[in-house]
């Protein structure tokens, strides 16, 4: 049997420790630098992914399972129409900004205008 497919039958039963998979291979008479490079392969195949966890580096196998696409719950044509009356228009702040200093501005040239005909 190859070193991969021991080292994925190992991980098969569940996650294990870097120690408890070199304890293993080497009962199998697998040298370390042979395990280790067989892990890398594994991870760079992603089949095997690597954490680190309560102080020891632990290997485990890479889920095939992919997460669930996220689904936007339905809504019933009611509940939208009353959403959308609900929806108010808004204004955004640089918008207010700005509209006060339009108003600041035809204030002062009103004010100029009447100081102008007062002073003739």
């Amino acid at each position: 049997m190859e070193v991969d497919q021991m080292i994925l039958d190992f991980l098969e039963q569940g996650p294990k420790t870097k120690k408890q998979i070199l304890d293993f291979m080497q009962m199998n008479g697998v040298k370390k630098e042979k395990v280790m490079s067989t892990l890398s392969t594994l991870r760079e195949a992603n089949k095997v992914r690597r954490y680190y966890e309560t102080g020891a580096i632990h290997y485990a196998l890479v889920s095939e399972q992919k997460e669930p696409e996220f689904k936007e719950p339905e809504v019933s044509e009611e509940v939208q129409e009353v959403q959308k009356k609900e929806e108010k228009p808004t204004i955004s702040v640089n918008k207010l900004s700005t509209a006060k200093y339009i108003l600041a501005f035809v204030v002062a040239v009103l004010v100029l205008l009447l100081v102008m005909l007062f002073v003739k």
